[in-house]
């Protein structure tokens, strides 16, 4: 690895790849490295001052990635997590040998041994107890838009999709991503809205977007906020 000795300009490393097909320099910035790919003629000087030269870009690109890191939940008591944009309290109670349940702005568990041993860890409880109120409240709330877009769908699921929110079949068959009740209601919104207009625009169209715009005229920024709050879906 070529050393540019730049370590007081960044807060990660740089990593160099050299390729014999490469025309021009590129920067990326992920996984907690500046991945730099060079030309093999370009010089260690000339690499130093385009990397330089991009310092305020690279540094930018740091601060997003750095804001963007999954948070870690311990599933310990009074710890904090989001439904439906709003706040609940993870409340422990030892008392407890029932399924986990919802109490006010708490969620009520618990991790003794008779509950672990019946239904299992406390994360696991949280991921059944969100699965059961993504499935009601998603079902609810597409009937809702189904009835005002004119569209009936076949099917309602949710899934563990790992990297998307929500998929529409030909056979008008609907499914979600059960992490998006994490979101604000503003946001499982429109993320219904997108799925049932794909019952009427199988693509991506701009008739497609046109008629996700009669129903959520923010559309753009609700699809923004999911792109960049993505990462924070997650147990």
């Amino acid at each position: 690895m070529m050393n540019l000795n730049l370590e007081n300009h960044f807060e990660f490393p740089i990593e160099v790849i050299f390729s014999k097909k490469r025309k021009t320099i590129s920067i990326q910035v992920h996984d907690k490295i500046i991945l730099v790919r060079s030309t093999f003629w370009t010089s260690k000087r000339d690499l130093k001052a385009f990397i330089l030269k991009n310092k305020k870009w690279i540094n930018k690109k740091i601060l997003e990635q750095k804001s963007k890191i999954k948070k870690q939940y311990h599933f310990k008591h009074n710890e904090t997590f989001s439904l439906m944009g709003r706040g609940f309290n993870l409340q422990l109670d030892k008392s407890l040998n029932n399924s986990p349940y919802i109490l006010g702005n708490s969620i009520i568990t618990s991790n003794n041994e008779a509950t672990t041993k019946k239904f299992g860890t406390v994360k696991e409880q949280l991921e059944y107890l969100f699965k059961d109120l993504a499935f009601n409240h998603l079902c609810k709330r597409t009937q809702y838009y189904s009835k005002l877009i004119f569209v009936n769908p076949k099917r309602i699921s949710i899934k563990n999709y790992k990297s998307r929110w929500g998929s529409c079949s030909s056979k008008g068959e609907i499914y979600y991503n059960w992490k998006i009740i994490m979101a604000p209601d503003r946001i499982i919104d429109y993320l219904i809205v997108h799925e049932l207009c794909h019952m009427i625009h199988f693509n991506h169209s701009k008739q497609f977007w046109s008629k996700v715009q009669e129903y959520i005229s923010d559309y753009k920024e609700r699809r923004l906020w999911l792109k960049n709050n993505s990462y924070r879906l997650s147990l």
